[in-house]
Formats: C-alpha cells, sequence, structure tokens
C-alpha cells in the first residue's frame, strides 16, 4: 500500500488487516501514528515530520540491510518518538551500527518498548540514544517477557562497551513495569551513570 498525500498533515492508521507493506509519501504531514502487522514500512519525502508513534504486532522479517538507517532517513526533524511493541525489533534486523549517519538533531522526547535481557534491543536502544543529542526525555517500558537472567552477561557487555557516553541533555528519565531483574537494574545504573544531571 502506498499513500501518496501532499496536503496530508496528520495520519493515524490502526490495527488494519489486508496488506503487509506501507509506504507513506507526505512532504506536508506532521504528526504519524501507525499500529499494525507489516513486513516493511517506509516513511518519505516527510521532512516536517515532528510527531511519530508506531508499533508493530508482529516480529520482523529478516533482512539483510539495516531499517534502522532506512526509517530514519528522513526524520530529520522529528521532535518526539513513540517506538511500541515490535517496531524496536523491525528496526534491529540487520546491521547495527553505534551511530546513524544522519543523526536526529532535533528529537528531545523518546518513549520506547525494550526487552532489557535482548542484545539486539539494547543495541538498537543505544544507537537511538548515540544519534539524538539533543534528547531531553526518555520514557522506557520493558516487556513482561524481559526474564532470561542466561542473557544478563551478554547483556551486561554490551553495556560496559558503551559506558565511555555522555547524554549530556538528558533531564528526565521514566522507567515503567520493572521487576527487579540483574539485567534491568544494570541498564537502569548505565542510564544514570551516563546521564550526570538526570532526574527520574
Amino acid at each position: 500500500m502506498i499513500l501518496c498525500c501532499p496536503l496530508l498533515e496528520r495520519f493515524t492508521l490502526t490495527n488494519c488487516d489486508g496488506f503487509s507493506q506501507l509506504k507513506i509519501d507526505a512532504p506536508n504531514l506532521q504528526f504519524l501514528d501507525v499500529f499494525g502487522s507489516f513486513e516493511d514500512f517506509s516513511v518519505v519525502n516527510t521532512l516536517n515530520l515532528a510527531v511519530v508513534s508506531i508499533g508493530f504486532v508482529d516480529s520482523p522479517v529478516p533482512c539483510s540491510s539495516s531499517k534502522l538507517i532506512k526509517f530514519f532517513d528522513d526524520l530529520s526533524c522529528i521532535q518526539a518518538l513513540q517506538i511500541k511493541w515490535g517496531f524496536l525489533k523491525y528496526l534491529a534486523a540487520g546491521a547495527l551500527r553505534e551511530k546513524l549517519p544522519k543523526p536526529c538533531l532535533h528529537l528531545k522526547f523518546l518513549e520506547r518498548n525494550v526487552c532489557l535481557d535482548d542484545r539486539e534491543d539494547i543495541l538498537t536502544a543505544l544507537c537511538l540514544l548515540r544519534s539524538s543529542p539533543a534528547l531531553e526525555e526518555l520514557e522506557i517500558l520493558t516487556n513482561d517477557f524481559s526474564t532470561n537472567e542466561a542473557n544478563v552477561g551478554t547483556v551486561n557487555s554490551c553495556l560496559d562497551d558503551n559506558r565511555s557516553y555522555s547524554f549530556t541533555q538528558l533531564r528526565h528519565v521514566k522507567i515503567y513495569n520493572i521487576s527487579g531483574l540483574e539485567g534491568e537494574l544494570d541498564f537502569i545504573q548505565f542510564l544514570l551513570l551516563c546521564s550526570q544531571f538526570s532526574s527520574t
């Protein structure tokens, strides 16, 4: 499905069946809210898009190239981003980088669902954080299925490799659905150590 709407400013699409691919071409779009089951999703010509909320129902189809770069390529002016459910795994499909080629210079608010015992989730989340130098507010909802203590060592190693980075503008951090697992607590400690002036 391809949407080409030159005058569209706000677009909400929720729980729609019958198509697995969605491409949005809307140069005047400012607000986007999408939740559904897609194999491929992209936005093009959306340089005015400021607020995005997106979630996937199903796990992504494996791919050979990074969808993370593709998704953010036309979101240079995004100010607020909410990543729900399976969309973070969709972005993680393919090769991951430390930073995006085009940083999100205007992104100030980020909310996302994260599985804190999943290395790919953690790496994708860290890539977004490092690529958002203006980020001021961060909200994290940990997934209910983040219960695999066997992955704690892998997650800790991932966090240790990134402790030198500093989130200089981050002021407010909210984390929900914590169950007290070691991996979750280590991630909280990592955020606070790298955000010296943050408040929770």
